[in-house]
């Protein structure tokens, strides 16, 4: 009874997803059908989908999207990633205007977003913010390098060396800059942020004609041969969460210096534990003595 009870469960679902879900597709199982939904639900990435599961998952997106005008940010990562243009234009109208920060644009991997940073990344004024400023940190001109930096990396459809010549800059920027307002942090700030958009005035006809394929990559900094050299793949620490603090690579740690006290004490300590050795083997001797 209970064996019939749960085929006739999953024949209901089966027939479910097969005819009434909103996801249904002839070519995708009810199963596989299922787990999209629970993708899209939970924000999950979806640049690595097939073809034919992209469309259909687009196709719920836009039809979802419908049904919640008050959260109208609601899964643009996903809609970045496949490359809904008319999401990819929202964003765009914005970074146009010099924003940098908005929706879900650092998750999206989605290269043809880099382009319309340009207006930040090239604005006048110092890389790193004044004394005076509310917050340390960095500028708005130079967060846009980081974030065009972030999606090279992330983007597939750019070549490998390009992407870890992004990520090792990201690396470099991230275990030197301190984000106050010393010195060393300004002239970081400056270098990077000339790097980036040598780099991007170097590679601007490509990523306009979304030919990424022919992108390449940027110099080194100064500093690149000080950075622990990174693997693609490996995600480095998110730069808008504040410093922390990075041992420099082939720095030995400073070594402690005991104290001639704390020397002496051990001696000490040594020279009693071996009287009293040798005092409890003085009493057992004397005590078999006495016993013979």
């Amino acid at each position: 009874m209970r064996y019939r009870m749960l085929r006739n469960l999953h024949l209901l679902l089966g027939f479910y997803f097969s005819v009434c879900s909103p996801l249904s597709h002839a070519e995708i199982p009810a199963a596989r059908q299922s787990e999209l939904i629970t993708i899209i639900e939970r924000d999950e990435d979806v640049d690595s989908l097939s073809a034919e599961e992209k469309e259909v998952v687009l196709e719920y997106i836009l039809k979802e999207k419908e049904k919640r005008p008050d959260d109208h940010l609601w899964s643009d990562k996903q809609l970045l990633q496949l490359a809904h243009e008319p999401t990819i234009q929202r964003y765009a109208k914005l970074f146009k205007l010099g924003v940098t920060e908005y929706g879900r644009a650092d998750f999206a991997k989605q290269p043809r977003l880099i382009e319309h940073y340009e207006a930040a990344l090239m604005a006048k004024g110092p890389p790193s913010p004044t004394r005076g400023s509310d917050v340390p940190g960095i500028s708005n001109t130079l967060d846009a390098g980081l974030k065009m930096l972030r999606l090279t990396q992330q983007s597939w459809e750019i070549p490998e060396d390009t992407r870890v010549w992004s990520q090792r800059l990201i690396r470099v920027i991230e275990q030197n800059m301190r984000y106050h307002y010393s010195p060393t942090d300004r002239r970081i700030a400056r270098e990077s942020r000339l790097i980036v958009r040598n780099w991007f005035t170097e590679n601007k006809a490509a990523l306009q004609a979304r030919e990424f394929a022919k992108v390449k990559p940027g110099a080194l900094h100064t500093l690149q041969k000080e950075a622990e050299p990174l693997a693609l793949g490996e995600e480095p620490r998110n730069v808008l969460a504040g410093p922390t603090p990075i041992p420099t690579p082939n720095t030995p740690p400073p070594e402690t210096k005991t104290t001639g006290k704390i020397q002496g004490g051990y001696w000490a300590f040594a020279i009693l534990g071996v009287c009293v050795a040798l005092l409890a083997v003085g009493v057992f001797l004397t005590a078999r003595g006495n016993a013979k």
